[in-house]
């Protein structure tokens, strides 16, 4: 099988793309890089373009990125009332709560280095 790359098509604003002038054939659309805060997918998208005219929609999700934390003490027992943040490589504050003995989810952090700060 004749595998090559046809092109690379990042998503416009308004996150799609459209693509004309392929030549028939079965192809497969997988993503290289994902959008700051998403976790890049690993799904591969099969399609065929034919003779017939049809046009192919393909619809790609991306999940965002989640970092989960809990606060616990040497025994395992969740904690409440740890002022805690996360902050980023620079020292800036990116999220900051008061534990309250249950699971902290942070969303859409980017891609970089993160420290841990309870006060």
């Amino acid at each position: 099988m004749d595998r090559r790359e046809i092109g690379s098509y990042p998503g416009k604003k308004e996150n799609n793309a459209r693509l004309t002038g392929i030549p028939y054939g079965s192809y497969i659309l997988t993503e290289i890089a994902s959008p700051n805060r998403y976790v890049l997918s690993d799904k591969r998208y099969e399609f065929l373009i034919d003779e017939d005219g049809d046009e192919v929609f393909i619809t790609a999700v991306n999940k965002e990125t989640e970092l989960h934390v809990f606060k616990k003490d040497i025994y395992g027992n969740e904690l409440s009332g740890a002022a805690m943040q996360i902050l980023d490589s620079k020292g800036n504050v990116f999220d900051e709560w008061i534990s309250d003995g249950t699971e902290h989810i942070v969303c859409g952090i980017s891609a970089g280095s993160y420290s841990p700060c309870v006060h």
